[in-house]
């Protein structure tokens, strides 16, 4: 995604009313549904602290009717060009950390957040920061809910020939930690695995 400026406004202006959204936030979140489409716009935003502070006032605004939607839209903006992989790292962990909110409250589709984690776990960037969080994560849903085992061990099994994640570089980046998520779910629920070699 390039990077556009949201509108004409000084960047200094543009983040002080964010700020007021989030105290608005705060005290009466639903206030600030007529202005989730202007708050998603500023993700694209050229000025990384605009897009930071969006991220951060969506999540708090997130709901169980639009939850899918929102961080779908985030997952969207996560790769920039040029690469921005602080930019990046800090999406990935909005997203968990926006799943989990209330034990996972919001999430009414186990199936698709899964399939949310297996694209973050595949992103291409050298740095890595959040393996540990997806490996977390992949195995937390995949044992609290049987419903998705099938679809997440059948995905997983691909992941462990995934040669960007095998080939990571281990001292910047912790990709790698999805892969033993990816061997304990498969060594886990076997009877799910498409070519059963792999619980070998």
């Amino acid at each position: 995604v390039t990077g556009v400026q949201t509108c004409a406004l000084p960047i200094y202006l543009m983040y002080l009313g964010l700020d007021a959204m989030t105290q608005v936030m705060l005290e009466a979140p639903k206030m600030l549904h007529d202005q989730r489409d202007i708050i998603l716009r500023c993700l694209d935003d050229l000025d990384p602290t605009i897009r930071i502070k969006a991220l951060e006032l969506l999540k708090g605004m997130c709901t169980r009717k639009n939850l899918v939607s929102t961080v779908n839209n985030m997952f969207d903006r996560a790769i920039r060009s040029p690469p921005d992989e602080e930019w990046t790292n800090m999406v990935v962990q909005t997203i968990v950390q926006t799943a989990q909110r209330d034990d996972y409250e919001h999430v009414q589709d186990f199936e698709w957040y899964g399939g949310i984690l297996l694209d973050m776990a595949q992103l291409d960037i050298s740095h890595f920061k959040h393996g540990g969080l997806i490996e977390r994560e992949l195995v937390t849903i995949l044992t609290r809910v049987p419903a998705i085992r099938q679809f997440g061990v059948e995905n997983l099994s691909l992941l462990l020939s995934n040669t960007n994640i095998l080939n990571c570089d281990i001292k910047r980046s912790t990709q790698w930690k999805i892969l033993r998520a990816a061997a304990f779910l498969c060594g886990e629920f076997p009877m799910w695995l498409p070519d059963k070699r792999l619980a070998v």
